[in-house]
C-alpha cells in the first residue's frame, strides 16, 4: 500500500509539472529572423507575418524593434504603407514643433505670473483691490 502511495504521488507531481511546462510553442520564422538580425534578411508571406506578430513573445515585443518591423513589412505587403517598389513617399510626423510650442508657452505663463505678482508687490496688495489684509477696528 505504502509503494502504491508513493507511485501516484510521484505520478501527479509529474503529471502537474508537465502541465505546467505547456506546450513548447516554436517560434514564427520571422520573429526569429528579426531577432538574430535585427531586420527581416527574408520574404514572407502576409499569413507568415501575421502569424508572427499574433505569436511574437512579450520579452521580444518589448525590447525589440521586430513588432515594428515585421507590423511595416505586412503593411507594405498588402498596400497600406508604401515601400521601396511602391508609388508614393512614407511621411513622418515629427513632434519636435509640438514640444517647442509647449515649452513656449510653460515660459511665457511663468514669465506673465512673476511679472504679476511682482506688480502686486510693488502696489503693496494682497488682492485685486490692492487694500491689503486691514487691521481690526479699534473697539471690536
Amino acid at each position: 500500500m505504502n509503494n502504491l502511495l508513493r507511485l501516484m504521488t510521484v505520478a501527479l507531481v509529474g503529471s502537474g509539472l508537465a502541465v505546467a511546462a505547456g506546450p513548447a510553442q516554436a517560434e514564427a520564422p520571422a520573429v526569429v529572423d528579426c531577432s538574430a538580425h535585427s531586420k527581416l534578411t527574408h520574404h514572407y508571406t502576409v499569413a507568415e507575418l501575421n502569424n508572427a506578430l499574433a505569436t511574437m513573445p512579450a520579452d521580444i515585443k518589448e525590447y525589440t524593434d521586430c513588432y515594428q518591423l515585421i507590423q511595416n513589412q505586412l503593411y507594405t505587403q498588402i498596400g497600406k504603407l508604401p515601400g521601396k517598389h511602391s508609388k508614393g513617399s512614407v511621411t513622418s510626423s515629427s513632434s519636435s514643433g509640438t514640444v517647442i510650442l509647449i515649452i513656449a508657452v510653460i515660459v511665457i505663463v511663468l514669465a506673465g505670473g512673476g511679472l504679476a505678482l511682482a506688480a502686486s508687490r510693488r502696489r503693496g496688495g494682497d488682492g485685486p483691490g490692492g487694500g491689503g489684509a486691514q487691521p481690526p477696528a479699534a473697539g471690536s
